[in-house]
């Protein structure tokens, strides 16, 4: 059963937590955060988790990492770069008029018990692909949670 929800999770490549390296400075991760995020405790809780830093700190690994794990302890979880999210929404949306795709698909994307986006900011949004992504975190909010890997800081509210 783990390794069909690993199949059905699109991961492009298997990369395991045992396999992390500490031996070089991760951007601000402690181990401890690390040991919190390996126990997979925010999943019965539904706790978000945002990955974001500069590139080569091991962002993708862990979020790869923590969505194997996913899988293999029997949740289920589904894997997509921003851009094809959005990709995959936009169509929805086209042809939502004629056969209420779009519905279906975030009713779809409601269902794994994680969703896993990663590249987030990699790509500007447009306005229409930003309203459709807000409508998914929407339709997501209190059912499953995300794990979002980003390499764009957020702002800290100085000027």
């Amino acid at each position: 059963m783990a390794k069909t929800k690993l199949k059905v999770s699109g991961l492009p490549q298997v990369k395991r937590l045992e396999e992390f390296d500490f031996s070089w400075p991760k951007g601000g991760l402690t181990e401890n955060k690390f040991q919190e995020l390996s126990s997979l405790l925010f999943l019965p809780r539904k706790e978000d988790v945002i990955l974001t830093g500069p590139s080569g700190i091991g962002k993708t690994h862990l979020m790869i990492a923590l969505t194997y794990k996913t899988c293999m302890t029997g949740y289920s979880a589904y894997y997509l770069s921003c851009i094809d999210l959005t990709e995959v929404l936009v169509r929805g949306a086209v042809r939502a008029s004629t056969i209420n795709r779009l519905k279906s698909k975030l009713q779809w994307m409601k269902k794994p018990h994680v969703l896993v986006i990663d590249e987030v900011g990699y790509e500007n949004l447009n306005y229409e692909q930003a309203t459709l992504f807000f409508q998914l975190i929407n339709v997501r909010y209190e059912h499953g949670l995300i794990i979002i890997m980003t390499n764009k800081p957020f702002p800290n509210g100085e000027k």
